[in-house]
């Protein structure tokens, strides 16, 4: 076959409350002869129940002689899912796809004491931490990867206190280059690495306040602040190959 097409596979929205499953992609492009641009951006994953044991992808596209697009995906957790074997894709290009999977994808953590398998390309990544949330409690621990590079994460929520610290991430492997936290009300933050994991400390309350990654390494390095910022806008909404076993359960528009 000759000539360019598209494939898109966007807007859609997946909405798990119980149950178990292997995969879940918001959309899948697929084009495997033909050559153009291809899209899977713009879908919605909302688990609150249940249990995924492979692969959570937001945007999947394979174009093996085009360009794949798999960006402004959302993906957001509640309630109490057992997500312990699943890896968190933003977006995803399979092998010999070239193009954008991070931009504008996001996690939105809206529970505490979770556990997946792995995280990455999320642009954006918020942590919502309820009123009963301890300080002593880890907001999400990753058995495998986190990477969090590149990425801007932001602590919300009325489980925040004053001059406090909080274990964001717990994970396998972390990675944070060119990482940003925010925390909108709270100023003097200040974020560390110890090993694999992220720690957040809150200032005192005022406006808005932004950090940046100013090359702080492992072994409790803390990084120095930014500088405020009046409010910072998130949109609504790396790459081992997922598993193929339940390539049928995927979401496709053409």
């Amino acid at each position: 076959m000759t000539g360019s097409i598209t494939t898109t596979a966007s807007g859609n929205t997946i909405n798990i409350t119980g149950g178990t499953i292997d995969e879940v992609y918001g959309g899948s492009a697929t084009s495997v002869y033909r050559s153009g641009t291809h899209a899977a951006s713009g879908n919605t994953i909302n688990i609150s129940g249940g249990t995924v044991g492979s692969t959570i992808l937001g945007g999947y596209v394979d174009a093996r002689y085009g360009t794949g697009t798999a960006t402004n995906n959302t993906v957001t957790i509640s309630g109490s899912p057992n997500l312990i074997a699943a890896n968190f894709y933003g977006g995803f290009l399979d092998t010999h796809t070239t193009g954008d999977a991070f931009s504008g994808n996001t996690l939105n953590v809206r529970t505490t004491g979770l556990t997946v398998g792995s995280v990455q390309n999320f642009q954006y990544v918020t942590f919502y931490l309820p009123s009963a949330f301890s300080a002593t409690d880890t907001v999400l621990t990753v058995t495998g990867t986190a990477n969090l590079a590149g990425s801007t994460v932001r602590l919300d929520g009325d489980g925040r206190t004053a001059n406090t610290s909080y274990t964001v991430v717990a994970a396998g492997s972390l990675t944070t280059t060119g990482l940003t936290l925010v925390s909108d009300g709270y100023s003097g933050n200040t974020w560390r690495i110890e090993g694999n994991t992220l720690i957040v400390t809150l200032g005192s309350v005022a406006g808005a306040a932004q950090w940046s990654d100013k090359g702080a390494a492992a072994g409790g390095t803390t990084a120095g602040l930014g500088s405020a910022l009046d409010s910072l806008s998130f949109p609504t909404p790396g790459r081992p190959r997922p598993c193929g076993r339940w390539r049928r359960t995927r979401w496709r528009r053409s």
